[in-house]
């Protein structure tokens, strides 16, 4: 038994998630939609074991000499994502710029909000199957604990093809 505190190597860990969303929308003056899209979310985090390593030298261990392995047990998160987007679009125009905000509640525990989600991008309609993107996405500060991605900024492209 040691008295010496342990670091963690950082770890990626699997997960298997699972979606079911509805969404509806409403055309206002001409070219302006506003949607709202509900999704349920489920997602399952398997038990992984992580390597530790002692920090602080003490007697009996040297400072980065492996420790037991620490065990994460699985565990899952059950979240209702509400996204308002509002958007415009043209028939004569390929470009389709849009605004949204998205919030993630916690099924959990009460539907206590998680996250908070603002996007603006724009997307370019090269035909009637194939559309191109480009997206800015800001996560607040508050929301650094989430574990499905860092808090900050993020630029998205993307590529979508139609049925």
């Amino acid at each position: 038994s040691s008295s010496g505190r342990n670091w963690i190597t950082g770890y990626w860990s699997p997960r298997h998630r699972g979606f079911c969303s509805i969404k509806g929308s409403y055309e206002f003056f001409r070219h302006w939609t506003v949607s709202l899209r509900e999704r349920y979310q489920y997602t399952y985090h398997a038990e992984k074991h992580v390597t530790r390593y002692y920090a602080n030298r003490t007697k009996v261990e040297k400072n980065g000499t492996r420790n037991k392995d620490k065990i994460i047990g699985g565990f899952n998160r059950q979240m209702l994502r509400s996204r308002v987007e509002v958007g415009w679009s043209r028939n004569r125009s390929p470009w389709e710029p849009f605004v949204s905000v998205e919030v993630f509640n916690d099924v959990k525990y009460n539907f206590a909000q998680d996250q908070i989600r603002f996007s603006i991008g724009t997307d370019y309609k090269l035909n009637d199957h194939n559309v191109i993107g480009l997206s800015y996405r800001y996560k607040r500060a508050e929301d650094a604990d989430s574990d499905d991605e860092e808090v900050g900024q993020l630029v998205k492209a993307s590529y979508t093809f139609k049925f």
